[in-house]
């Protein structure tokens, strides 16, 4: 199911997960590819909110590799949502706390 038709009619929803999604508006570091542009455009087409931490969630091994966010959610009708990371589990993807 593509989120279009999730969030279509559906006027209170909360999609999560690990889109991938690279895009300098939640992602200051990250270089912007396609599946962070498909989120940005559709969070301005449907009247959604792009859900992501202030500080990146993922750590990569390589050091040559700068930290980035590409865990987060999207909503439409919730209010007053919080969004941090947690660094209690050893990954090099931190869990994104709602």
């Amino acid at each position: 199911m593509t989120c279009k038709k999730i969030f279509r009619n559906r006027s209170n929803c909360l999609v999560l997960g690990d889109l991938n999604a690279k895009h300098h508006t939640w992602s200051p570091t990250s270089r912007v590819k396609a599946a962070g542009n498909s989120v940005f455009k559709f969070s301005h087409t449907f009247d959604v909110d792009i859900l992501a931490p202030n500080d990146p969630i993922h750590y990569p091994n390589n050091q040559n590799y700068l930290p980035l966010t590409i865990d987060l959610g999207i909503s439409r009708g919730l209010q007053n949502i919080t969004v941090s990371t947690s660094l209690e589990l050893p990954s090099d993807h931190y869990p994104v706390c709602l």
